[in-house]
């Protein structure tokens, strides 16, 4: 009589576990999977839905899998980037023809900075601004921003040369002979205005040759005419 108690006990016990049995089978869910991120952020996301089968089965579950959601980093929590990373996003803006859109963008940045000055961030923007008004066009605008910064900025050569390349668009070459001067003795190592004092040297060059030609020296002309070819690129 008591061996029947007994199984009939156990047996009792065994539908109890039934139940829990598919829960209890069931391989855990990792709460993260290395291979799901976020797009551009890397953090590896939930593996959870809230319209999935298997967790309406599992109310604890579902109770996890909403505290993992609060630790969810949101689409403001990204990385800002430096004012450098910005001048160079800045800077290939312009390069690509995207001047507009890039001086929309420096001009906004630039009346954020006015209550708090960032000399750093100021300059590298007002450098980009003037390089964006140059690109669209609006070369007096960008002289302004050029001469401003010579001096504001003596110590720097590279306003020098932007200016002097504005003449040159405007057959200056005076003027764009003497900023490449300054620009040189600020920065006696600066490739691009060596460069460019070296395409002044040759419009010079060829210059004087047509001046001679028109006062009659032999080959003067021919000599102009194959300056011209080297300054074309020919």
């Amino acid at each position: 009589m008591k061996l029947k108690v007994i199984h009939r006990s156990l047996a009792v016990c065994a539908l109890c576990l039934l139940p829990a049995l598919p829960t209890l089978a069931q391989p855990a869910s990792p709460a993260y999977q290395a291979d799901n991120q976020h797009a551009g952020n890397g953090i590896p996301s939930p593996m959870y839905s809230q319209d999935d089968a298997a967790n309406a089965r599992e109310p604890g579950w579902q109770g996890l899998a909403n505290v993992l959601k609060k630790l969810e980093p949101s689409v403001d929590t990204s990385i800002p980037e430096t004012a450098s990373q910005a001048a160079s996003r800045l800077s290939n803006m312009i390069a690509q023809g995207q001047a507009a859109r890039a001086l929309q963008e420096i001009e906004r940045r630039q009346n954020a900075n006015d209550r708090i000055t960032a000399p750093a961030t100021d300059v590298q923007m007002l450098f980009l601004k003037g390089r964006a008004l140059a690109a669209l066009g609006r070369n007096e605008e960008a002289m302004t921003v050029y001469r401003g910064m010579t001096s504001s900025y003596p110590e720097l050569a590279e306003p020098w040369n932007n200016m002097a390349a504005l003449y040159l668009q405007a057959g200056l070459t005076d003027p764009a002979y003497e900023a490449l001067k300054t620009a040189l003795s600020i920065n006696p190592r600066y490739g691009v205005a060596l460069r460019n004092m070296g395409m002044v040297q040759l419009i010079q060059s060829r210059n004087a040759f047509a001046q001679a030609a028109q006062q009659g020296i032999p080959d003067a002309s021919r000599q102009a005419q194959a300056l011209g070819r080297i300054i074309e690129g020919k």
